[in-house]
């Protein structure tokens, strides 16, 4: 019986990997789950080591301008707005 576990190394790829190949097809920089006043970019997804989840949404980046505040962010500060 053939195992089908057993696959050539070029078929293996994670999860983020497949995450990051699709946000860039969409153009989307990263993702965010606003709920949780989170985002990342598509290159260092989920930092925090507990996503992607399904509450995390395709997002672009925005660079908060002077007196901009959002939550804990400010003026200089990214953050990530769902597409």
């Amino acid at each position: 019986m053939k195992d089908i576990t057993a696959q050539p190394d070029a078929h293996k790829i994670d999860a983020h990997a497949i995450v990051r190949r699709y946000l860039e097809a969409i153009g989307a920089e990263g993702l965010c789950n606003a709920e949780a006043e989170c985002g990342c970019r598509r290159d260092d997804l989920a930092p925090c080591e507990c996503g992607p989840t399904p509450d995390c949404y395709p997002a672009r980046e925005h660079t908060l301008c002077p007196d901009e505040y959002i939550g804990d962010a400010g003026p200089g500060d990214t953050i990530y707005i769902p597409l």
